[in-house]
Order: structure tokens, then sequence, then C-alpha cells
């Protein structure tokens, strides 16, 4: 594996931690590829204890790469959907085997109570079916969906349209926020 390797992960983020800083976002391409990622985590659960440590996955992994994670101190997943369904999956290149995959992950997260974020990948109006295939999902899910919207020629979101789901409740209104 090309960049730090396992122990100066290690050393760089307990001095991170003893610096201060709380909260720890593992991301970049897909974390869950990263063999030494558990020691990593449970690394920096050992010397920062009280630190909030997530990861931003498209949850094309496996379920056991989430579940090691979480058994060595990871506190949150948030899952990066480009596709809910598997045929809009499959348009951003996704395979019926990644759809699967993701599929089980969302399932062990709420079945275990994990706290959870989706981020939905919007592209335009033609994935708005498949964006309201996964709200239909979420309404009775305790989960918490972002979808960041992007104007005409801009490339940051305009505007974050969140929705929080914690008791089935189709006809809950988004909350915005900016």
């Amino acid at each position: 594996e090309a960049g730090l390797r396992t122990d100066d992960w290690t050393a760089l983020l307990g001095v991170a931690g003893d610096l201060g800083i709380r909260k720890l976002k593992l991301l970049g391409g897909e974390p869950l590829l990263r063999r030494d990622l558990p020691e990593i985590v449970a690394s920096v659960r050992h010397q920062q204890p009280d630190m909030d440590i997530s990861v931003i996955t498209s949850g094309v992994t496996g379920v056991r790469s989430v579940e090691r994670l979480f058994d060595v101190g990871l506190s949150r997943c948030n899952v990066s959907v480009h596709g809910f369904g598997v045929e809009e999956m499959a348009r951003h290149g996704g395979t019926p085997s990644a759809h699967r995959h993701r599929s089980e992950i969302l399932a062990f997260l709420v079945r275990s109570g994990r706290p959870v974020k989706l981020n939905y990948v919007y592209t335009g109006p033609g994935v708005e079916p498949d964006l309201a295939g996964l709200l239909d999902w979420a309404s009775g899910e305790p989960v918490v969906v972002n979808v960041p919207l992007t104007g005409p020629g801009r490339t940051k979101p305009s505007t974050l349209l969140t929705w929080l789901f914690s008791v089935p409740f189709p006809s809950r209104p988004p909350l915005f926020g900016v």
C-alpha cells in the first residue's frame, strides 16, 4: 500500500488527539480497502478513548469490513450513495455485487443500532425516482440522509437537504440547511 505505514498513521493520529483534535473522519477513495484500517482505528481508540472516529465509505466491500471497524472502536459510519437502486448504481459504475454488499452494510448498521448517515450523490432531475426510493426506505429507519444539490455550472453544493428519520413517518418534510 502506498502512503504512510500503519505505525506512522497511528503515531500521527495520536499526536493529533494530544493536540485537541476530537473528530477523525477516514475517507478518500475507499478507505475500507486499506487492510490495516482496523489496526489504525484500534490504536486511535486506545490512545484517544473519547475521539469521534467515523468512516465515509461507498459500502461495496462487504459487511465484515464495517463490523471489524466497529469491533475495534469506530464511532459511526457515513455511506456515500451513488444510486440507491441497482440500476441507478450501475449507471455510476456499480455492479449488482457492490449493490448487494452496500445493502448488507446498511442492514447491519440499522439492525445493530449504529449511527449512520447516507450521503446521496444527486446528479440531476433524472435520479429523482431513485432518490425517492432511498427516502421511502429511510423513512422507517433511524438514519440521516444528506442530499447536496448543485446548481448549473457549480461544482460545490448550493443547498443541502437533510432528512432526519428516527421513526416510521413517510410524510416527514426535509429540514433545510446551507
